[in-house]
């Protein structure tokens, strides 16, 4: 090779090293100008975050172990705070949240610096602070609509869409028993539906802001505003065409000689639905004193809150206090209340607590006389739907556990699985796991309806002729597999080969059902069979 082409070669190195040396340059430039000064990492990705007279800023450091403060100016430097910090390598992200601001926009000036006093270029970022004026612009979510719900204890309130800065709202009311509830409400929810709401309570809500995505603070809106003390649920008066009188201490047939109805006097004469008839005690053969009584069946069950009482029309001698009982089976009697009456009113109403019911027996206490009498009772309620849900309409979702071996002693090779539970046949039962497990309580199986329901009871079976299996179980319901509400804790008689039935007296809608046993003499659990009813 000559020696001018080797001059050439040497320049071209030359040439390639020099741009090299500048590339390498641009990546430490930022840090190191004019010749031996030296910059900390600069803070990248910087992030605000509004909050309520504060804010919170984050960024990233790249291998910045040396980093040991940072510095935040706003103001032209008037504000300033320091902020210690030990980032990790090769890549960390840092937090800080700057209190008492004044509620504006702000320029905040971010740097770095090292533990050999270097300082990293300055940074800068927009942000805003609110406070009192953000408060004041806000007001609670609008309601559209408050009504009594298909059922006789429910409110449905309807929602007026609102703006992107609302997230939700807190609803706070008592329950039937007295004890304080909550239940949130979503963004972007319609419609709530409240169950078990006592009367004559009051309901109240907070609603709930952001001033920005990302917000730190939730500004709420003081629950200054209740809604009515009261909600009239009128629901629907029950008909009485198939009710009928199964007991009583007397009556008066002696009626029927001055009336053109031939059953005068008798108790069925209170649940006919006219006025001009009327029970009457006896007055003929004898005299018998108070207490008198007359109970009834309404042949379905219902969720019953009011009754309606007619005194004999236009006659102030009747009874002036009265007690109302109910009954789920004929037998077992649950006294509801002890009632006044102004026996010179033709007809007196009375809200009851929320009752589920069959069977209603009426007793007048005393009076002015020895005798009682009464034109007409009426109650105010919903009928619990008695519709037996198909076996073919139930998919077992879900369950805890469930033993196969059963099968080796029975016709069905399914027995002792979930699905032996909704097959129509008492000799098949769901059994948890024993062979190669044996999980202890809770036990549970999750199912899903063909169909949304509003669920008025369940009916459960023991394991045919044994008495080992769970005595107290849950059953929860949802609509969409994701909230689940719990509609209550049951006892059950393990003893018993008969049917048991629980009544949900607020009918929730259900589109998914889950039943837990919670507790039993023994580790596992078991069930012949479970009906659903609801429509």
């Amino acid at each position: 090779m000559s020696i001018k082409m080797k001059y050439i070669l040497n320049l071209i190195i030359v040439f390639f090293v020099l741009i090299s040396c500048s590339k390498m340059d641009d990546v430490y430039s930022e840090y190191v100008t004019e010749g031996e000064d030296i910059y900390a990492s600069v803070p990248y990705d910087i992030m605000d975050f509004s909050g309520n007279k504060r804010i919170k800023l984050s960024y990233i450091l790249r291998n910045a172990g040396n980093v040991n403060k940072c510095m935040v100016e706003w103001d032209n430097g008037n504000g300033k705070q320091v902020f210690d910090v030990s980032p990790k390598l090769p890549i960390d992200t840092i937090s800080m949240i700057i209190d008492n601001l004044e509620e504006r926009d702000y320029t905040f000036i971010l740097k770095m610096e090292d533990s050999f006093g270097n300082v990293s270029v300055k940074k800068e970022i927009v942000a805003t602070v609110f406070g009192e004026k953000f408060q004041a612009s806000l007001s609670p979510r609008i309601i559209g609509s408050m009504v009594g719900g298909n059922t006789v204890d429910s409110i449905v309130i309807d929602w007026i869409p609102s703006n992107e800065k609302h997230v939700g709202v807190l609803i706070n009311y008592e329950n039937t028993a007295g004890v304080p509830m909550q239940k949130e409400v979503g963004r972007f929810d319609s419609r709530t539906v409240i169950r078990d709401w006592k009367p004559l309570s009051t309901l109240t809500y907070t609603s709930y802001y952001i001033p920005k995505p990302r917000a730190i603070d939730t500004f709420e809106v003081a629950a200054e505003l209740e809604l009515p003390d009261r909600i009239d649920f009128t629901g629907e008066m029950l008909d009485n065409s198939e009710w009928e009188i199964v007991d009583f201490s007397s009556e008066e047939n002696a009626e029927a000689q001055w009336s053109d109805y031939d059953y005068q006097g008798k108790a069925e004469a209170a649940i006919d639905g006219i006025l001009e008839t009327f029970w009457h005690t006896q007055w003929d053969a004898a005299q018998p004193d108070y207490p008198h009584y007359f109970t009834f069946d309404l042949k379905k069950t219902a969720a019953i809150n009011k009754i309606a009482c007619y005194r004999r029309q236009g006659d102030d001698r009747g009874q002036i206090r009265f007690k109302i009982s109910s009954s789920l089976n004929g037998v077992d009697f649950t006294e509801i209340g002890t009632y006044n009456y102004d026996n010179t009113i033709d007809n007196q109403n009375y809200d009851i607590p929320i009752t589920t019911a069959r069977y209603i027996k009426y007793e007048a206490l005393e009076g002015g006389e020895f005798f009682a009498f009464l034109a007409e009772i009426e109650l105010q309620g919903n009928y619990l739907s008695s519709n037996l849900v198909p076996t073919s309409d139930i998919s077992i979702l879900d369950l805890s556990s469930e033993e196969n071996a059963e099968a080796q002693w029975s016709d069905y090779d399914y027995q002792g699985k979930v699905e032996a539970a909704f097959d129509g046949l008492l000799e098949t039962f769901w059994h948890t796991q024993w062979d190669a497990d044996q999980p202890n309580y809770p036990h549970y199986f999750t199912l899903e309806l063909a169909n949304e329901i509003q669920l008025s009871a369940i009916e459960s079976f023991r394991r045919q002729g044994d008495d080992r299996g769970q005595t107290k179980f849950r059953i929860e319901t949802s609509t969409d597999n994701v909230t689940w509400e719990s509609q209550g804790e049951f006892d059950l008689n393990a003893s018993s080969d008969e049917g048991q039935l629980y009544y949900f007296t607020f009918q929730p809608s259900a589109k998914y059902i889950r039943y837990t046993a919670l507790e039993g003499p023994e580790f596992f659990a078991f069930m012949a069979e479970m009906n659903i009813y609801g429509e």
